[in-house]
């Protein structure tokens, strides 16, 4: 039984691991920031996404309030349009009242909506305080390195891909329906995603594996000191 369990907390320890490889379902995410972009009252943000599902239930941003409590009568207006056609796919609204300086808020459409193999993602305020998004783009003084955090899509002018693109990303993720019946799907998924990027990086394939190994060896080791049935 000692064993089983082991065995058990062993895989949960090596999916935990190989998640902050591929991630789960393998939807877009990109969580890194360093520049809150400022909403004015009726402007927009855009940004292009590639959603690995033909349907998306849902788009989280990050938003800076600058330590305030935001307008509780705001709106925090996201929407997905058709980047060649401008049509809006779909709509909704956070409220003001529950956004978190620094969180993530995140905007659901029911039902799910059916997009193309790429997405336009914008994002307005409507409300009497300061509102920011956070994205990752050029610092000051990083003339000539690229900045590219998601390189399936971009960040764009005017919340409109005709207003031309802007080097680094908002940070997001986006959210497609799931079930209980899609989990082997999703570990499936880890594993994939997982073996593809140690496939990319052998140097740190090596290091992770051996690190792996060291883990299982401490662990069964450690286990034999305490039980000596086993």
């Amino acid at each position: 039984m000692r064993r089983a369990t082991a065995g058990l907390a062993l895989v949960v320890v090596l999916l935990a691991g190989a998640a902050g490889c591929g991630r789960v379902g393998g939807e877009p995410f990109q969580p890194t920031l360093n520049t809150p972009i400022t909403l004015e009252a009726g402007e927009v943000v855009g940004q292009t996404v590639n959603p690995a599902d033909d349907r998306v239930s849902g788009l989280a941003v990050v938003v800076a309030t600058f330590a305030a409590d935001p307008d509780p009568t705001g709106e925090l207006e996201v929407a997905l349009r058709d980047p060649a056609s401008g049509e809006v796919l779909a709509s909704a609204a956070v409220p003001g009242d529950v956004l978190v300086d620094g969180g993530w808020a995140e905007a659901r459409f029911a039902p799910a909506v059916e997009v193309g193999a790429v997405v336009l993602a914008e994002v307005g305020w409507q409300g009497g305080s300061p509102l920011a998004l956070w994205a990752n783009t050029p610092l000051e003084g990083t003339d000539g390195i690229t900045n590219d955090p998601y390189a399936g899509g971009e960040l764009v002018a005017g919340g409109s891909v005709a207003g031309g693109s802007i080097e680094g990303d908002l940070a997001f993720r986006v959210i497609s329906p799931s079930g209980p019946g899609e989990v082997v799907d999703q570990v499936v998924e880890v594993a994939r995603s997982t073996g593809a990027r140690l496939a990319d990086e052998p140097v740190f394939a090596v290091l992770w594996l051996l690190a792996a190994a060291g883990g299982l060896t401490l662990a069964a080791w450690g286990l034999r000191r305490r039980d000596p049935r086993i």
